[in-house]
């Protein structure tokens, strides 16, 4: 079971970290807004049904030395409409992933599903405090 967190992208903005100025948090790890420069960050969480594939492994050269980026990519339904940097939840490992590319699947002009690829967060991360009921999902089985 997966649960999708969609950043808001509207409402008041962050008292602790906007700047208006560049229009941008200037807090990466913001407990207010999670690094998305508005208050509370996400919408409400929604349960989400897909398939999770393993990807590869990527090591990057970052300014800290290497970094590996593990990637997966998902099929989901197409609602709820997922973009760039919203979350997905793996309720039964707890493991959060940034979406990173979306791509819809049409049929005859309708949207009936998205395949996600999306990055392993870091357990340092600040969406890990995003609250998430596990409780108010429906389970899989």
């Amino acid at each position: 079971m997966l649960t999708g967190c969609v950043a808001s992208g509207a409402g008041t903005r962050c008292p602790e970290c906007f700047a208006p100025v560049t229009r941008e948090s200037t807090l990466e790890h913001c407990p207010v807004c999670y690094g998305t420069s508005f208050e509370g960050g996400y919408w409400a969480p929604v349960a989400i049904r897909g398939r999770k594939s393993a990807g590869p492994v990527q090591t990057q050269l970052t300014a800290h030395g290497e970094s590996d980026v593990k990637t997966v990519t998902f099929a989901i339904l197409d609602y709820p409409h997922l973009e760039y940097k919203d979350v997905l939840v793996d309720l039964r490992r707890n493991d959060l992933y940034e979406v990173q590319i979306v791509t819809p699947t049409e049929l005859k002009g309708v949207t009936v599903h998205q395949s996600l690829t999306a990055s392993l967060l870091g357990r340092n991360s600040v969406e890990y405090r995003v609250p998430v009921a596990p409780a108010t999902s429906a389970a899989l089985y």
